[in-house]
């Protein structure tokens, strides 16, 4: 199957306070980095995540 983007949606059964983000993979092509701002934009998403290098363990 194919998808032009994927969506994840946190939902619990317990209160959360969650900040809306939107993450960008760090040298994604540019119309696939383009693409995602876009998202954020439709989405009214103020937070974007470009994480570099991650290291450890959460």
């Amino acid at each position: 199957s194919h998808a032009d983007a994927w969506i994840d949606l946190h939902g619990g059964d317990i209160p959360e306070a969650l900040v809306p983000l939107l993450g960008l993979a760090e040298g994604a092509a540019p119309d696939v980095f383009a693409r995602g701002l876009a998202m954020a934009e439709v989405f009214g998403i103020e937070h974007l995540v470009v994480p570099g290098h991650l290291s450890g363990t959460t």
